[in-house]
């Protein structure tokens, strides 16, 4: 059974990560921000093209939304960085990740010789 209350939590926690107030976000998904409200605290469900329009303006997919499949706890979500490199202008992009390729490189040599 659709748990709306999680799928609520889900959709507030990620508009909150993204920055977006409840009015800026409820404009991008074409919804009203009171609608928004009831979503997010769980009052009301959503239709199809409305979680099409939340997942689209939030950057997430909806089986993710819907608890479709289990979550990995102990996996990290990547969302944030894909958002933060799709607010990056093109023309940073590609230093962005030279940056974050060095920084994990730099990392994973470091446990190396911890382990050591």
């Amino acid at each position: 059974m659709l748990d709306l209350y999680t799928m609520g939590e889900r959709i507030r926690q990620a508009r909150e990560d993204m920055g977006y107030t409840r009015e800026t976000f409820s404009e991008m998904a074409n919804i009203t921000p009171r609608f928004c409200y009831d979503i997010e605290s769980g009052k009301k469900g959503v239709s199809i093209d409305t979680l099409k329009n939340i997942c689209e303006a939030l950057n997430l997919s909806a089986d993710h939304l819907l608890d479709l499949k289990p979550l990995d706890t102990d996996a990290y979500d990547y969302t944030i960085f894909h958002v933060l490199m799709e607010q990056c202008p093109n023309s940073y992009r590609d230093g962005l990740y030279r940056v974050m390729s060095a920084y994990v490189q730099s990392v994973s040599e470091a446990l190396k010789k911890e382990g050591s």
